[in-house]
């Protein structure tokens, strides 16, 4: 048996959520939300220098995220949206990628930064909206942003699905997504950002 659970300090509802009264909009604690900023999908995106022709941000490794959600914050960005995607925080992926173990077995190092980015976009004042999946994992073919062919539970990559439509129907896929839901909102859930 567990001893009761007791709760102390203010009240606080300042999580963002869809607007009870107009359902276009997000409200916090009763306000109403108008989040501005980009998306922080990437630290180091060598794809954008040929398709939009811009310059590459040098990279930092990890220290990278944080100087983008500084910069964020000093601009007057109110929110982002961050990509747990296997080149970014993802933590789920396939053992060829370095610190991933595979299906079901978190990246510890992504996770990190994860609480780190967290901490730090609650310190500034920002909001982030986490992107779970980006849309390459579903993607089969040899492009760019077809990652199908690294998913972890692509039976290439010793996982038990032929395509990357059964991600949606599967129903050991579907429980692995579920357990990654729990992992994520037991660690991150009380994030205020």
């Amino acid at each position: 048996a567990l001893p009761d659970l007791v709760v102390s300090g203010q009240p606080w509802d300042g999580i963002i959520k869809v607007d009870k009264m107009d359902p276009r909009f997000f409200s916090a604690g009763g306000a109403f939300i108008w989040p501005a900023g980009c998306n922080l999908n990437s630290t180091y995106d060598v794809r954008s220098v040929s398709a939009l022709k811009t310059k590459l941000t040098p990279d930092r490794g990890s220290l990278t995220r944080l100087a983008f959600l500084e910069r964020l914050a000093a601009g007057g960005g109110t929110a982002c949206e961050a990509w747990l995607s296997p080149w970014n925080l993802g933590l789920e992926w396939s053992t060829g990628w370095p610190g991933f173990r595979g299906p079901g077995r978190y990246h510890d190092g992504h996770a990190a930064a994860l609480d780190r980015f967290l901490d730090r976009a609650e310190q500034l004042g920002v909001r982030v909206n986490l992107s779970i999946f980006n849309h390459g994992m579903a993607r089969a073919g040899d492009g760019e942003e077809e990652d199908w062919r690294f998913h972890p539970y692509n039976r290439r990559n010793g996982g038990w699905l032929d395509s990357p439509a059964q991600l949606f129907t599967d129903p050991r896929a579907f429980a692995y997504q579920q357990r990654l839901f729990r992992y994520l909102g037991a660690r991150y859930g009380d994030s205020p950002a």
